[in-house]
Order: C-alpha cells, then sequence, then structure tokens
C-alpha cells in the first residue's frame, strides 16, 4: 500500500476519535513524529501509535490534579449549575436534566459522557438509557436530519438549525454550558482535564 502524508494523518485522527488503536507495518513513512510502540500482528512486527505516553507517576499526578480541580470547579460553579438545570426543567420537564451519551474511553472502555440536556426529551437519543436502536423513534429521527441537513463531511455531523434543541438549550450549547457536568466525568475518572 501506498499511502499519502494527509492520508496517513487522517487515519490516524479517525483512529483518536473512535478510540481504536492505530497499527502500521514499520515500512510506512511519515510517522516518526508520533509516539510508538513496537509489537506484532501474528508473526508481523508492526507500531502502534499511542496517544498518551506518561509515566505511572506522571499518571498519578495527573489523576490528583483531575480529582482536585473538578471538585473545585464543581463547588465554585455549583448556583449556575443549579440554575441551568431549573431553566431545563421549566422548559422541558419530560426528562432529565444531566443527559447521558456513550463514549469510548480509555482501553476501549465504553462510559457514560454527562452533559445537560439542550434537546426536548422526546428527540434526545436513548442508547445509553438502555433503549434498543431499533425502538429508539429519536434515533431514526436523528437518522433522517442528519440526511436532510448534514453540513459536514465525514463521520462527524452538525445538522443546520436542529429542531430539536430547545430554546435555552441552544444557548447552552453555543457557550458550553452543556459540557459543564463533565467535570462529574473527570471525577469519576472517565475523562481527564487537557
Amino acid at each position: 500500500m501506498n499511502y499519502e502524508k494527509s492520508e496517513v494523518h487522517e487515519i490516524i485522527r479517525l483512529a483518536r476519535i473512535y478510540g481504536v488503536p492505530f497499527l502500521y507495518p514499520k515500512i510506512l513513512p511519515n510517522t516518526d513524529k508520533f509516539v510508538r510502540k513496537d509489537t506484532f500482528i501474528g508473526d508481523m512486527p508492526v507500531t502502534e501509535i499511542l496517544s498518551i505516553s506518561i509515566s505511572p507517576w506522571e499518571r498519578i499526578t495527573k489523576r490528583m490534579v483531575d480529582i482536585v480541580c473538578s471538585l473545585f470547579g464543581i463547588f465554585i460553579l455549583s448556583p449556575l449549575l443549579v440554575i441551568i438545570a431549573i431553566i431545563i426543567k421549566i422548559e422541558d420537564p419530560s426528562g432529565p436534566v444531566i443527559f447521558k451519551n456513550r463514549r469510548i474511553g480509555q482501553d476501549g472502555k465504553i462510559f457514560s459522557l454527562y452533559k445537560f440536556r439542550y434537546m426536548y426529551w422526546k428527540y434526545s437519543v436513548k442508547d445509553a438509557y438502555g433503549t434498543p436502536e431499533k425502538e429508539d423513534e429519536a434515533l431514526k429521527y436523528e437518522e433522517t436530519l442528519k440526511k436532510e441537513s448534514d453540513t459536514r463531511d465525514g463521520p462527524l455531523y452538525k445538522i443546520k438549525d436542529d429542531p430539536r434543541k430547545m430554546k435555552s438549550g441552544k444557548i447552552f450549547e453555543k457557550l458550553s454550558l452543556d459540557e459543564l457536568p463533565q467535570l462529574f466525568n473527570v471525577l469519576i475518572g472517565n475523562m481527564s482535564l487537557v
């Protein structure tokens, strides 16, 4: 196989997004700036591109920083968190305030990512709540919207003028306030501050 440099970097980028290890034959060019680990697939020697390369002590220190910073953030932002929760419940009392979304974390482990819900509950995809894909009307509606209104190329999508968003949700998302509950993910250890 003969890959262009940009193709290799795109494959690595997608592997990181989806939490998939990227392994390549040792002869692949243009990968010398990445942290690598040599391994084997059967008898063939390959090199794995690593996302993070830190020592055990650095890992412990990083975890302690994550715990302290997330606790501090939750404490300082708690009045704002309560106000946002009240606004969400007033606009759409039918669902939870904090929405769970399944994500792939370190070592391929699936975890629930926490966000303030910025969509109406009936339009929120409920796979993290145990609803099977075939029964999730919100997922079917999302697929329809992606076909009709997707503004991005590639595996990620962005719906133009998304009708599923609450009025307050549009503001929360624009200001990234919907991301604040991820401090709890950091505290639990599912995510890390960067």
